[in-house]
């Protein structure tokens, strides 16, 4: 996913929590997954080896969880949204081997080879 879809499913996942605070907690949870695309920083190698796998498995879903509800005022449901939208089947989908998915110019078919 781009983080455009990130966003918009976060947000849409936070629309029944009360506080605009825990919306946007629960939306930059959505986005955090994206933060490991930052590797490209360092240039196309860094980024192939670490481009989804540092932000994209279940101990990152679970930390954005925690570090998003201690802000939050309704800390249980944050924790829950922020986990969604962040978890280990999106984080996970759309980056496997045949998805197509840009990695450094290369499709991960042709990255993971």
């Amino acid at each position: 996913m781009n983080p455009i879809v990130h966003a918009e499913l976060s947000w849409l996942t936070g629309q029944r929590l009360g506080a605009r605070r825990d919306r946007l907690l629960v939306t930059l949870a959505g986005l955090s997954p994206g933060l490991d695309g930052l590797s490209l920083l360092a240039g196309e190698d860094a980024y192939s080896r670490w481009h989804h796998v540092l932000t994209h498995g279940f101990l990152s879903a679970l930390a954005c969880a925690v570090v998003c509800a201690a802000f939050a005022q309704q800390k249980r449901l944050v924790a829950l949204r922020g986990c969604t939208p962040c978890g280990p089947s999106a984080r996970t989908s759309g980056c496997g081997p045949g998805s197509g998915t840009w990695q450094a110019g290369r499709t991960a078919s042709s990255a993971w080879r």
